[in-house]
């Protein structure tokens, strides 16, 4: 039975496309490694950076004692 939609693919290679391998590029380890180190720097410094600084606090001025 031929039917009118289907194309005769004998003749198509999934092959011939270029394949996207991101695992092969340098760039894509690099970027990798400087996330992993970001956030095992974040983690291990709990985040300081991003917390808010304490309020000063007011102190009385210290005194000498008049001799």
């Amino acid at each position: 039975m031929n039917h009118p939609h289907h194309h005769d693919h004998s003749g198509h290679h999934h092959e011939d496309k270029p394949r996207r391998q991101y695992h092969k590029d340098w760039r894509v380890w690099v970027a990798v490694v400087v996330i992993l180190a970001a956030l095992a720097t974040y983690v291990l410094t709990n985040g300081e950076v991003l917390r808010p600084a304490p309020p000063p606090q007011e102190s009385a001025p210290v005194s000498t004692p008049n001799k």
